[in-house]
């Protein structure tokens, strides 16, 4: 019994000392992972920057625009036409968007706005409006079309 608790009080006193050595190495392991992490956000902010750019050319370059002109196409009036028309893009998914619609009557500019609302564009405002000489009505329209990925 003696040669038993002998035998094993070396072990409990080698396994006290890995406890310890472990418990070291796990604190310096956690200096690591939080200097890890600092730089890991450093890098982050210092590329953000960089990759948002890159992501924005990215999402211009894939914009179709055929696409886009066919659903402002598919919204108007048969007696209405657009006179003038300016893109922007806010980012790479946001297109912001003004023109100019001659129409008929306000009934066919009510209903180009219930049309392109129907096509998600959104924040579709009456800039300004002014009637020509025979009786059309020129209503500068802007908005906004988020397309979808």
């Amino acid at each position: 019994a003696g040669v038993i608790i002998v035998s094993y009080s070396r072990r409990a006193s080698g396994l006290s000392g890995s406890l310890a050595e472990m418990k070291l190495r796990e604190g310096r392991l956690q200096t690591e992972l939080g200097r890890l992490s600092a730089e890991t956000r450093k890098a982050d902010k210092a590329d953000r920057a960089t990759v948002d750019a890159v992501n924005g050319i990215i999402y211009r370059k894939s914009f179709s625009w055929a696409s886009f002109l066919s659903l402002l196409e598919r919204a108007l009036p048969d007696s209405s036409f657009i006179t003038s028309l300016a893109p922007s893009s806010a980012d790479g998914r946001t297109v912001a968007l003004r023109l100019q619609l001659v129409s008929e009557g306000l009934e066919d500019v009510l209903s180009f706005m219930k049309n392109l609302t129907a096509q998600k564009f959104n924040g579709i405002r009456v800039e300004s409006q002014s009637m020509t000489s025979g009786g059309q009505i020129i209503s500068e329209l802007s908005m906004t079309y988020e397309r979808t990925i």
